[in-house]
């Protein structure tokens, strides 16, 4: 498996929104340092989850086509990067993190089936969860 990076909306719709396995998204910038010491733990996590249900996926915060999606995910520092299954942020890991911090979260979510919470539900400990609305192709933040 390879790093995929992103471009644009529509690319992020087909990558992530339309598909149901473990997404590591990591939104990051060429100027920023502690970005590229994050690049080669992604390479790193892609090769050693090439047989897994695993998706890495890097979003250039200052490439116009990646605005829309930095706004939507709330990114106000980089690195910032979100665990996602099934539609939905499971985490967001913000800074540089160990390969094993990140690799955790793809062992714990790989064969793991999500369970979407709806706004009734008690959401005391997911108060950061994006919800991704897969039917109107948008991203929400949970309450």
């Amino acid at each position: 498996m390879w790093v995929i990076h992103l471009e644009w909306v529509d690319q992020f719709k087909s990558e992530i929104m339309d598909f149901d396995w473990v997404v590591i998204l990591d939104f990051w910038a060429e100027w920023c340092g502690p970005c590229r010491m994050l690049w080669p733990v992604m390479e790193e996590l892609a090769t050693d989850n090439e047989w897994k249900n695993v998706k890495i996926v890097k979003a250039d915060v200052e490439w116009p086509g990646n605005e829309e999606l930095v706004q939507k995910f709330q990114v106000s520092s980089i690195p910032a990067v979100f665990v996602i299954k099934a539609w939905e942020v499971i985490k967001p890991v913000i800074g540089v993190n160990p390969k094993e911090v990140y690799q955790a979260e793809i062992d714990a979510l790989a064969t793991a089936k999500v369970v979407k919470m709806d706004n009734s539900e008690d959401m005391n400990n997911s108060e950061n969860i994006v919800k991704m609305d897969n039917s109107e192709d948008d991203l929400q933040m949970a309450a």
